[in-house]
């Protein structure tokens, strides 16, 4: 797990880092893991001088 994103707990668990990240390639990473992360516990947030991220398409089935 990347440093920059998470900490781990004690007990060895993963807990996600509040924090900016500058950095473009840590911020793609950071989406990267917000969208596979099913239980919403990962969060991007768009900065304030960058466009929000369009809404995901609602899965179908």
């Amino acid at each position: 797990m990347p440093p920059a994103l998470f900490r781990l707990t004690g007990a060895g668990h993963a807990v996600p880092v509040k924090g900016e990240l500058r950095d473009g390639s840590a911020v793609k990473l950071a989406r990267s893991v917000a969208e596979c992360c099913p239980t919403g516990a990962v969060k991007v947030e768009p900065d304030h001088d960058e466009e929000p991220a369009p809404a995901p398409h609602p899965l179908q089935g």
